[in-house]
C-alpha cells in the first residue's frame, strides 16, 4: 500500500463524503479536485507519513542487529530516502 493509499484511508475517517466521490469513480466534473481538497484538509497525509516513519524506524532498529556492511547501510539509506521524499 502506498503512502497515498494510506492518506486516503485516513482521510476517509475524517471526510466520509470522500467515499461518495470514490464510489462514483470521480465521474462528475470537479470530483477529483474535491477529493484532493478533502484529503489535503484532513490529517490523512500527516498520519500516513507518521506511520511510514514508524515502520522505517522499526526497520532501521532491526537492521542494527546485523553486522555492519554495505548492504546494511544501503538499506538504512533507503529508509531515510523514502522518508525524505516530498511530493
Amino acid at each position: 500500500m502506498s503512502e497515498f493509499d494510506c492518506a486516503v484511508l485516513f482521510a476517509l475517517e475524517e471526510k466520509p463524503y470522500l467515499e461518495v466521490l470514490i464510489e462514483r469513480k470521480f465521474a462528475q466534473v470537479g470530483d477529483l479536485e474535491q477529493a484532493i481538497t478533502l484529503i489535503q484538509d484532513s490529517q490523512g497525509i500527516k498520519r500516513s507519513r507518521e506511520l511510514a516513519a514508524h515502520h522505517a524506524n522499526l526497520a532501521v532498529e532491526y537492521l542494527a542487529d546485523l553486522p555492519p556492511s554495505e548492504s546494511q547501510q544501503a538499506l538504512i539509506n533507503l529508509a531515510d530516502y523514502v522518508l525524505s521524499r516530498m511530493y
